[in-house]
């Protein structure tokens, strides 16, 4: 039963990414009163714990929970969600006055070997309904924010990747495959020609690909346009412009 109770979480998570995404583009995670800051984390081996942020700024108190799950890759699904008990939250239950900020630690359970590879979790923060607040008729809306968290990790590691291209009724789809060991954050991909700027493809994050997983999307852009002569596909990879190449 908790199997599938998780994996019914799991598919909710998946479709509310797009939390993280928003997030990517400032400088904390805001929406309805509840922020969250970092947008994103990165511990180094050394490094056992690290801290977030929770703001209220909204002019009502408001609970919060916070959980952390480990976050995998499989070919049909990039948001594979499990339990785990090598790292944890705390607190993971909260409330917020207005104004107020409250921190929270996420912390390793065992130190890791010297040499570990790098680990990939996603920090879970929700909004949680007052219970002090009557239900409303209609849709009622609590905030989710979705947040990547790195192990034995580097702030902007250098990824190997494959790009590959084809034509998909006038659209292009497009599958970057991670071989390396650390992770990819995909962010803006353009053309430029003449050294100039002049088609933006995706314009902030278009997502993760961690290491061995390929991430995969379309885009409206006609893949000749893409493979123009005279252009040059970019895209920003962990935080660097890079030139890329697309194979068949």
């Amino acid at each position: 039963m908790f199997a599938s109770l998780f994996r019914a979480s799991a598919a909710l998570l998946r479709g509310l990414f797009f939390s993280s995404i928003f997030a990517f583009a400032a400088s904390s995670a805001t929406a309805a009163g509840l922020q969250v800051s970092p947008v994103n984390m990165a511990l180094a081996n050394s490094q056992r714990a690290g801290v977030f942020t929770l703001s209220n700024t909204g002019k009502t108190p408001l609970n919060a929970q916070a959980r952390i799950y480990k976050w995998t890759q499989s070919p049909t699904d990039e948001f594979v969600l499990e339990p785990s008990n090598e790292v944890l939250v705390s607190p993971p239950i909260m409330q917020l006055a207005p104004g107020a900020s409250q921190e929270i630690r996420v912390i390793r359970t065992r130190s890791p070997a010297p040499n570990a590879p790098e680990e990939h979790y996603r920090l879970i923060v929700d909004e949680l309904p007052s219970p002090t607040t009557a239900p409303k008729k209609g849709i009622s809306l609590l905030i989710r924010h979705n947040i990547p968290v790195f192990l034995n990790a580097q702030d902007w590691p250098n990824a190997q990747l494959d790009w590959k291209a084809n034509a998909k009724g006038g659209k292009t789809r497009v599958s970057i495959h991670n071989t390396g060991a650390v992770r990819a954050q995909i962010g803006r991909i353009w053309l430029e020609k003449d050294g100039k700027e002049s088609s933006v493809i995706s314009g902030g994050l278009t997502g993760y690909a961690l290491p061995g997983s390929t991430l995969v999307r379309e885009f409206d852009l006609p893949l000749a346009q893409m493979q123009a002569a005279g252009s040059q596909l970019k895209a920003q990879i962990n935080g660097q412009a890079t030139n890329i190449s697309l194979a068949p």
